[in-house]
């Protein structure tokens, strides 16, 4: 599961709410993945914008095969992250 995790990493702010669910949604599957800060970190916040097209969170980065993909909206993420990892921690 770290290999897989490492792959991935969540753009966020700290108090958003749908950043908290999506948070909880990742401890509840013991998901070990990167967290960054876009509201402080300005380097995380540029790349969210850069790469990911805006500047909106939650938002999951993964690299898969040499692709790089963004995802937004908490729902999504958690359905993501539940069909990749559910019943593998």
């Amino acid at each position: 599961m770290e290999k897989e995790a490492a792959r991935l990493s969540l753009y966020q702010f700290h108090a958003c709410p749908f950043c908290v669910k999506t948070r909880r949604a990742l401890h509840r599957l013991n998901v070990p993945m990167t967290l960054h800060d876009a509201k402080n970190d300005s380097v995380a916040r540029q790349r969210l914008l850069t790469d990911g097209g805006k500047i909106k969170v939650p938002c999951l980065h993964i690299e898969e095969e040499g692709q790089s993909r963004w995802l937004y909206e908490s729902n999504a993420i958690i359905a993501y992250l539940e069909e990749r990892f559910a019943g593998i921690g």
